[in-house]
């Protein structure tokens, strides 16, 4: 399948996090340039904790969906569909999730930041987007460079048939539902 060279804009993938907390609303606060994030009762290790638990909840709860969730990619948006469609929104933030579980917090908050270094004010390309997401991985190799970009590919730039079950994205990451972005020895599969 050709990869489509969707133009986002950097705050768009961030913001589709729904940022209400510690650990990752303190990441993209500092991605985007705000310096230090302002401290809360919510950046304690609990809180922290909890902001975790809720990301893997909302996860777990956009991975269970059927019928004709999976089967817009949002890489290629109706028009009708792109700013009231869950393809546009809730899908790419499961993603997220994803990744920042696949990075591990620290990496994905630098990720972010470099992102932000780079992209802020202007636009980034896809292929971009998994470029700057690419150093960050905990494990370098050849394997989870190429799982990067299945990851990329099912999740953004794929339309699946509708009902759910098999018919969504098959990579997702450390204690999410599905089939994690490693092989049980933390390595990824060629």
């Amino acid at each position: 399948m050709a990869r489509r060279r969707l133009l986002i804009t950097v705050l768009v993938p961030v913001s589709s996090l729904v940022l209400a907390g510690a650990g990752l609303a303190g990441a993209a606060w500092a991605a985007f340039g705000h310096g230090q994030a302002p401290q809360s009762r919510s950046c304690t290790p609990g809180g922290r904790k909890a902001f975790t638990a809720s990301l893997i909840k909302q996860f777990d709860k956009t991975y269970a969906r059927s019928g004709s969730f999976w089967t817009a990619a949002p890489s290629n948006p109706s028009p009708f569909g792109l700013f009231s469609n869950s393809a546009t929104y809730e899908r790419p933030g499961a993603a997220y999730i994803a990744l920042m579980r696949i990075l591990g917090t620290a990496n994905f908050t630098r990720a972010l930041q470099h992102l932000q270094a780079r992209y802020g004010g202007g636009h980034i390309t896809e292929p971009q987007l998994e470029a700057g997401f690419r150093p960050w991985l905990p494990d370098k190799s050849a394997a989870c460079q190429n799982r990067l970009s299945q990851f990329f590919a099912q999740w953004f730039d794929t339309a699946y048939p509708s009902g759910g079950g098999a018919n969504k994205p098959a990579i997702t990451g450390p204690g999410l539902s599905g089939p994690g972005f490693f092989d049980g020895s933390g390595g990824c599969r060629a």
